[in-house]
């Protein structure tokens, strides 16, 4: 089981943001309504991660494919934050 566990991981971190999440959002519809504490515990992903991608399978939503994440979400550019950092 351990190994399966490591072949696991293995293969998620070879992957982007969603398709990570999309991966063991299917492990959790194939595995069954009890498995995402075990899936949380097997991927190191919180429950939130786990029951986002399980609900983007269960109801796809029409998006460009090119985007990981929406417009407007990660972390904002550190110039925008604080203007005394840009090169000059």
């Amino acid at each position: 089981m351990a190994q399966q566990h490591k072949a696991l991981n293995q293969l998620l971190a070879q992957c982007d943001e969603k398709t990570r999440r999309r991966v063991v959002g299917l492990l959790a519809l194939q595995w069954g309504p009890r498995c995402i504490s075990l899936l949380r515990r097997i991927t190191g992903l919180s429950r939130n991660t786990i029951q986002r991608g399980k609900s983007e399978l269960e109801h796809p939503v029409t998006e460009p494919d090119h985007r990981i994440r929406k417009p407007g979400a990660g972390r904002m550019f550190v110039e925008k934050n604080n203007p005394a950092l840009v090169w000059r």
